[in-house]
């Protein structure tokens, strides 16, 4: 099992981080989870941080772990707390392509979830 590493958030690095996010985006329209995604997040601490401000209970990001094991047979991608409020915000990524969300279906004016997503969120679910 991994263990959380404490850090001290700087905006000031997440704002750069941010930015060099931008430069992800804007240069690929396939981003792959484990090529492109992963490897990014790993290296930008200060930006992997800030994610766990979607948990309104988390104040002082000071707490990251990326594959953290969840009782043995789980793990997320990215794991971001507050040790003061006790408060955590885990992270799935997925590959961001055509059609990472919807997929389209033969004879269907609606799209479907892909099956890419909908294994993210099962994980997420279970």
């Amino acid at each position: 099992m991994k263990d959380f590493e404490t850090l001290e958030f700087d905006i000031k690095k997440c704002m750069k981080e941010m930015d060099d996010l931008k430069i992800l985006l804007d240069s690929k329209s396939d981003i792959s989870e484990k090529d492109d995604i992963l490897p990014f997040f790993r290296q930008r601490k200060h930006l992997s941080a800030f994610t766990g401000s979607f948990n309104p209970n988390i104040s002082v990001c000071d707490k990251i772990a990326y594959e953290f094991d969840i009782w043995g047979d789980f793990k997320t991608d990215l794991a971001v707390g507050d040790s003061y409020s006790k408060a955590y915000c885990f992270v799935e990524f997925e590959d961001a392509k055509k059609d990472s969300v919807f997929r389209k279906v033969a004879n269907r004016a609606t799209t479907e979830w892909s099956p890419r997503f909908e294994h993210g969120l099962s994980q997420l679910v279970d």
